[in-house]
């Protein structure tokens, strides 16, 4: 309001705009005929429109996912970034950039205010105001009378539920039962689609994999199907295993259309709602779904990540975190800060007003110190453990890292362009001047096959004074090169 009060444009940006109907419906009625909302599911002539009446200045207040960081806004005065941790404002297409690196740029050359918001601060930001590049205000306390939930951590050790598959434990159930009860409503957040995880053979114990992807399928029970969430590719479940021919296929381990047909079963009588990737197609998949969750009485959602975020819902009282290992399992340096933010994020959703709330972390390793931190809302604790960590291992923001992506149709095109570019640059950081640079050697991608083309990946550091310059000047080198035809190469430089 003061930004507009002095004649400023306002740009707000969000993870993704489907996710924040609540947000957008209270900046349109605060500011009635002001906002422009930008996103991807508009048609390129609304698109065109919206971003006509941007420029003409017919809308001064926008609000968009990581791509309206570049509209026309004129004597820009705000710029607010919601979640501002998340991943979703890294673009891995061309053109490839960082939301919130950009935002910060802009907001420096047009002399805006830049206000970044987040229960979970990526680390990248604290260690920014350790620094003094920028100043942490910090919200002690819920808003209104609401308090924090009650956490109790499950050891899958100890609390095993074979009649859910281990998926809800009996002390969750039975939280679960009483929320209900009281007409109350439950949060169960799984970070894994489909039903069954892993289709495979039990006599030698290979995993059908997509012929065109290096990854597992996914059986969905509505499709009857094994799908490939990186390709989309569908086929029926195989009534023999392709690698040895044996016919004992069987489907193993569990998602989020499971756990709805065990909460299905186990409470007949109570709505449930599944939100994930499968069920919010649509420009208004998910504004529907949440409605009608927010709408019910006695009800369960569930989903994957996108249910963890920025949802308020007065009579949820029972959070829960299911499975939470696969998060820290995560072959990612960062794997440790992501688990922390979805768990703290999840445990945010619990007792949000009058309404005492609990949380429930299911996991086997209940010792991991992200997980202790998310339970005890600690995150000055969890910045703490985790900078050492990173300071340790030079990791960022200790330090400036960038991955060099190579990908080809042909398996040898990558590893020969990936000798290569290791020996160039292995010679040219020997040089006095690129002191301080590191390239580390070249490595299959963890996910080595993707959409029919492999791919390999190079990662280079430097220390923070002048890395980013050294590294982008070394990536400039290496786009010159010439490559094998329908080679290409690709440069994430990290976030700044």
């Amino acid at each position: 309001q003061e930004a507009r009060n002095r004649g400023k444009t306002v740009l707000l940006l969000v993870p993704e705009i489907a996710l924040t109907p609540q947000m957008v419906g209270q900046f349109e009625q605060r500011f009635p005929g002001d906002v422009a909302v930008m996103h991807s599911r508009l048609t390129p002539r609304q698109r065109y429109d919206c971003w006509e009446s941007i420029r003409l200045g017919r809308q001064p207040i926008v609000i968009g996912a990581r791509s309206a960081v570049f509209m026309p806004l004129a004597d820009l005065g705000l710029i607010m970034i919601d979640e501002e941790q998340e991943e979703s404002y890294q673009s891995d297409m061309s053109p490839r950039y960082q939301a919130a690196t950009i935002a910060r740029l802009r907001s420096r050359n047009e002399g805006a205010v830049l206000v970044l918001g987040s229960a979970t601060p990526s680390l990248e930001s604290y260690q920014r105001t350790e620094e003094g590049k920028s100043r942490m205000l910090s919200l002690q306390e819920r808003p209104g009378t609401a308090s924090l939930p009650e956490t109790h951590i499950v050891d899958l050790r100890r609390d095993w539920n074979s009649d859910t598959d281990g998926l809800l434990s009996l002390e969750l159930i039975q939280a679960m039962q009483e929320a209900l009860a009281r007409d109350e409503q439950v949060l169960l957040f799984l970070n894994r689609r489909g039903f069954a995880s892993t289709c495979l053979c039990k006599d030698c114990g290979e995993a059908v994999q997509c012929p065109s992807c290096a990854i597992g399928m996914t059986y969905h029970l509505q499709r009857n199907q094994l799908v490939c969430h990186y390709c989309g590719l569908t086929q029926n479940v195989p009534e023999h295993c392709p690698s040895c021919g044996d016919e004992h296929v069987i489907l193993y381990g569990a998602g989020t259309q499971k756990l709805e047909s065990i909460c299905e079963r186990l409470f007949p009588a109570v709505t449930i709602v599944r939100m994930d990737q499968d069920m919010t197609s649509g420009a208004y998949g998910h504004a529907k779904l949440l409605k009608r969750f927010r709408e019910a009485g006695a009800a369960i959602l569930i989903g994957t990540q996108m249910i963890a975020k920025g949802h308020d819902f007065p009579r949820l009282t029972v959070s829960a975190v299911l499975s939470a290992d696969q998060m820290l399992g995560r072959n990612d340096i960062r794997a440790a800060e992501k688990a922390f933010q979805l768990m703290t994020q999840t445990a945010g959703r619990a007792g949000r007003q009058e309404l005492a709330g609990k949380v429930y972390i299911q996991a086997f390793n209940v010792d991991h110190y992200a997980l202790q931190s998310a339970a005890a809302q600690d995150y000055p604790a969890f910045v703490e453990q985790e900078l050492n960590f990173r300071r340790v291992l030079r990791y960022p923001p200790f330090s400036v890292m960038a991955t060099i992506g190579i990908s080809s149709e042909r398996e040898e095109d990558c590893r020969q362009i990936a000798a290569h570019l290791y020996e160039k640059l292995s010679s040219m950081t020997g040089l006095p001047e690129w002191q301080g640079v590191e390239v580390l050697q070249p490595a299959r991608s963890a996910l080595y096959k993707l959409q029919g083309r492999w791919r390999w990946q190079m990662l280079l550091r430097a220390g923070k004074d002048g890395g980013v310059r050294k590294l982008s000047t070394l990536w400039q080198s290496v786009s010159l090169l010439r490559v094998p035809q329908g080679l290409r190469l690709s440069f994430i430089l990290d976030p700044a």
